[in-house]
C-alpha cells in the first residue's frame, strides 16, 4: 500500500491562505493589508510654559485602541488607519489636551501638542 506525502496538502492549504491576502509595503518598510490604508501622526509633546520636551507622556486616538508613549526627546509617531480623530495629549501634573486631526491614506500629518497646567497661568492685576 503506498503512503500519502502529508506535505502536499498543507503546502496546497497555505497556498490558497496566502492568496487571500494581498499585502502591501508602505513606504516606510511595514507590511499592510490592501483593504486597510494607512497614514502617520508624528510631533513633539511639550509643557507649554516651560518649553521642556516631555518624556514619557502619553498621546492616544480618543475612542480608539491607538496610543502611544513619548520618546525622550517628547516625540511620538502613531501608524492610524486613514480617518478623522481626536488626538489627546497628556501627561501626570499636566491639563491634557485634545485636538483634531485628518489622516489621508498615505499621508503624514504633524501634530506639536503643548501641555500647561492652572499653576503656569496667572492673573492680572
Amino acid at each position: 500500500m503506498k503512503r500519502k506525502n502529508p506535505i502536499a496538502p498543507l503546502i496546497a492549504w497555505l497556498g490558497l491562505a496566502m492568496a487571500a491576502f494581498q499585502v502591501v509595503y508602505a513606504a516606510d518598510g511595514n507590511v499592510v493589508a490592501a483593504s486597510q490604508r494607512h497614514g502617520l501622526i508624528t510631533g513633539r509633546v511639550s509643557n507649554a510654559a516651560t518649553s521642556a520636551n516631555l518624556e514619557g507622556a502619553v498621546v492616544l486616538l480618543e475612542g480608539t485602541t491607538f496610543s502611544t508613549v513619548t520618546e525622550r526627546d517628547g516625540t511620538y509617531r502613531l501608524r492610524v488607519p486613514a480617518g478623522n480623530y481626536t488626538l489627546v495629549g497628556s501627561y501626570t501634573g499636566l491639563d491634557s489636551q485634545k485636538t483634531l486631526v485628518s489622516v489621508a491614506d498615505g499621508a503624514t500629518v504633524v501634530r506639536e501638542i503643548g501641555l500647561t497646567a492652572d499653576v503656569y497661568r496667572m492673573e492680572k492685576f
